[in-house]
């Protein structure tokens, strides 16, 4: 049975692996359509031409297509992958400075203490739309997510997303 899988945050060279495992597993994944999913056009771009290549290469049988539009990509989606963030570094750079100013020290900021709290408080935001797209337009769907902090977004997912999810 073919499936849609979409990735938000194709953009990361994190999809390639994606890419790379479905095509490995062409019994289960042949005849499938791999969605990616990013706000930036040129990463999205530069993206799918890596990931077309990779199921050439490797003859996995995905039909692979780009997709700036989350709500239209995750139309009866069996699986999202989600790998994303917004203005990832900087926003980490803060989430260590500003602790520091205070005298909390951190060794990355993005899992745990304040640094990890503000962290987490900008993906679960940008979570509820997803979670909400979901709901509406591919509501059996499985969200796999690989988005930091992975205890504090799949506590939201568990308590409030009303998606069913997993987290790696």
């Amino acid at each position: 049975m073919p499936y849609r899988i979409a990735m938000i945050g194709a953009g990361s060279f994190f999809t390639d692996g994606i890419t790379e495992g479905l095509c490995r597993q062409k019994a289960i994944f042949g005849g499938s359509t791999f969605v990616l999913v990013d706000s930036d056009p040129k990463r999205l771009r530069l993206s799918a031409a890596r990931n077309l290549d990779i199921v050439k290469r490797m003859g996995g049988g995905l039909t692979i297509v780009a997709a700036k539009d989350r709500r239209r990509a995750l139309a009866g989606c069996d699986y999202v992958v989600t790998s994303c963030e917004k203005n990832r570094v900087p926003y980490w750079i803060r989430d260590i400075e500003i602790p520091m100013q205070f005298g909390v020290r951190q060794f990355m900021g993005e899992n745990g203490g304040p640094g990890g709290q503000a962290h987490a408080m900008r993906n679960i935001t940008m979570f509820m739309d997803i979670c909400r797209d979901m709901r509406d337009v591919c509501p059996d769907a499985w969200l796999m997510n690989f988005t930091n902090p992975m205890s504090f977004v799949c506590t939201y997912f568990n308590r409030y997303s009303g998606v069913r999810a997993l987290g790696f």
